[in-house]
């Protein structure tokens, strides 16, 4: 079947004139697959030449780059491939001073693995004092982050390694583990990190022409794998590999819908499309991908929650985002950066009782946003420079959200969550509060109306501070703590009026 399909993949390509690597548009290649009618389908994310002229690899970046050698061929030149032990095969450094292991890109993927094969210690090998020692060497343990250096080997078709005297050459040095080396951290420094999301779009532009997507190529992620995978309507296929790695946890198309079989919404996947490895993504899919009213969720079975990592609003203006999954899962988090990249329109937006947190730039892409409904029960405390309205050096929102109101199911209000919200004229906290955090309505000068709920037991340092309109309040009952500055700046008397 697979041969049938990858048969059938290039003969139309052959009829439709495709030309691999036809141009780039952002971090994608595209290549003509219809000049009459103006489609192309993309190809992979970046060029291997320019994988080729890098001196440091990620394993991802290591076995494409082999696999483009010919069998037991390897590379003219020696790269830094940096990774985390995955599984050690051999330790004989007691005998024979080397060390075999497998690397990966994450401890938690068995997609692309890379073969550290014979590897030494870099101070064995090059008589130097910087470096790794063999005792080092010797106490390598999985989970340690680690830069290889050394030539790429394609053995037998099989294995992407590091040579091993192969051409007379030198084998591979283990040049670091969790630590710097040469001005090189060992942390993920590659130029090619994942994007939460990547967003294919519907057309694109060359030379003044506009081509429509139309399809999704062989390989075409295998390097650039994000966890979600954003597709236009005008994809209609998917090719062979393409959704080959273990970081893409999901990919949005039409409805968001996942039917059985390889037809998802009205997309044809290529029986291949799963995978080399093992990782049948169709079915990881099906488990672990939840869609409610057209919102994407991704399962998390460890801790029995779900996080949002894509919404829709459906040409709605209002976005309320349910609290649990169909399967009850409660959601916990919004995830994603780009969770509302689609959501422009939106300009109300309701935050469930559950989520206990919000990606720090997640809702920067709801620029027409100016009404809150907030419902989350117990959502830590927030720092002065960044809330899920502002961060500084990047986006603020604060001053265009003209109202803010809080569900009955709040109990605490976080630090510094309206701090600055300048338009708000009103602010009614339900009777189930019981902690307002420090500065969180700090600088609400357009406040003049202020309720406090019946259960406040605690007000934090400088909660208020700066609602210079605010010239009355009844404190509640129960209350037993007013912090420093509570009331500063406003129109009170006493803290009491």
């Amino acid at each position: 079947m697979k041969a049938k399909a990858f048969a059938l993949l290039l003969a139309l390509a052959a009829a439709t004139g495709t030309r691999a690597y036809d141009f780039k548009s952002g971090d994608l290649c595209y290549n003509i697959t219809s000049s009459s009618n103006n489609t192309v389908e993309v190809t992979n994310a970046v060029r291997l030449n320019d994988l080729l002229a890098k001196d440091t690899l990620s394993v991802c970046e290591a076995v494409y780059v082999g696999k483009h050698f010919g069998v037991d061929s390897c590379s003219v030149k020696s790269y830094y491939i940096q990774g985390y032990v995955q599984e050690i095969k051999q330790n004989a450094m007691d005998t024979y001073k080397n060390i075999t292991f497998y690397m990966s890109d994450d401890l938690e993927s068995s997609g692309d693995l890379f073969y550290a094969y014979h590897v030494s210690a870099y101070a064995y090998q090059m008589s130097t004092e910087n470096g790794v020692s063999n005792e080092e060497l010797k106490n390598l343990k999985v989970g340690d982050f680690v830069l290889v250096y050394g030539q790429i080997l394609n053995y037998r078709d099989q294995f992407i390694e590091t040579n091993n005297g192969h051409n007379g050459q030198p084998r591979g040095m283990v040049v670091a583990i969790n630590d710097f080396v040469a001005g090189r951290t060992t942390g993920i420094t590659s130029s090619l990190i994942v994007p939460d999301t990547l967003i294919v779009p519907d057309k694109v532009l060359d030379g003044g022409v506009s081509y429509k997507v139309v399809g999704i190529g062989n390989y075409a992620f295998e390097l650039r794998s994000p966890n979600l995978l954003v597709l236009p309507p005008s994809v209609t296929y998917i090719g062979g590999y393409a959704l080959s790695c273990e970081n893409l946890y999901a990919f949005a198309h039409q409805a968001l819908s996942i039917e059985s079989g390889n037809s998802i919404g009205r997309m044809h996947v290529l029986e291949s499309a799963k995978g080399e490895y093992g990782n049948d993504t169709l079915q990881f899919l099906k488990r672990d991908l939840a869609t409610i009213s057209g919102h994407c969720y991704l399962r998390k079975s460890a801790s029995q929650s779900a996080s949002l990592i894509y919404a829709v609003d459906g040409g709605n203006r209002e976005l309320v985002l349910p609290a649990a999954t169909g399967n009850s899962y409660p959601v916990t988090s919004i995830s994603n950066s780009w969770a509302f990249i689609d959501c422009e329109a939106v300009v109300s937006v309701t935050v469930p009782e559950s989520v206990e947190y919000i990606h720090p730039e997640a809702f920067s892409h709801l620029p027409r946003l100016t009404e809150v409904v907030w419902r989350a029960r117990a959502y830590p405390d927030c720092t002065q420079g960044a809330t899920p309205f502002y961060k500084e050096g990047s986006f603020d929102l604060r001053g265009q959200i003209k109202s803010f109101a809080f569900g009955e199911s709040v109990q605490s209000v976080p630090a510094y969550l309206c701090a600055g919200m300048s338009a708000v004229r009103s602010m009614q906290l339900p009777n189930g509060v019981q902690r307002v955090g420090f500065g969180s309505f700090a600088g609400c000068t357009g406040v003049s109306l202020l309720s406090l709920g019946t259960g406040i037991e605690h007000i934090a340092d400088s909660a208020f501070a700066g609602c210079s309109r605010v010239s009355a309040v009844t404190l509640p009952a129960g209350l037993s703590d007013i912090g420093n500055y509570a009331f500063e700046g406003t129109g009170l008397v006493d803290g009491t009026s």
